[in-house]
């Protein structure tokens, strides 16, 4: 470890699996440092105010180079997240508002979604109104009778 890094943590170090670290701090898996790790379809990127992303540029001999990552728009994972916390997935939100006739930039769902929760709350309701109810129990399933 150099001086200038050593000069960052001036209480103490602890040594771990991957060397010297400033005491307190622990060593973690990708898997449990991350909130969402996964591989798929390419989401939108933005060059600022997204959400970071690492990909496999960013991790090089043992260690992480933000300088390399990307960042993702967050405009659906904040409508999403609205829709969750009034029971409702992100695609039957949508649907609804759809089915309703509401037409809503997605970047004005996400802000309300943040700074206006009776008005995204009022929204939810319209689409729950007006989305497709889920689907019950199919018809090969029975259905028990109270007795």
């Amino acid at each position: 470890m150099n001086a200038e890094t050593a000069a960052l943590f001036p209480d103490s170090f602890q040594d771990s699996p991957l060397g010297k670290i400033p005491n307190g701090w622990g060593v973690k898996s990708l898997g449990e440092a991350t909130a969402y790790l996964s591989r798929g379809i390419s989401p939108s990127y933005v060059d600022t105010g997204g959400i970071l992303v690492l990909n496999q540029k960013c991790v090089r001999n043992g260690h992480i180079d933000t300088s390399k990552a990307t960042q993702i728009d967050h405009t659906g994972h904040k409508i999403n997240a609205g829709a969750r916390s009034h029971g409702m997935s992100y695609s039957r939100f949508m649907e609804g508002l759809h089915r309703a006739g509401v037409e809503v930039d997605r970047k004005v769902l996400a802000e309300m979604a943040v700074e206006d929760r009776q008005g995204f709350a009022a929204l939810v309701e319209v689409a729950r109104e007006h989305a497709h109810a889920p689907a019950g129990p199919s018809r090969s399933e029975s259905v028990e009778e109270p007795a």
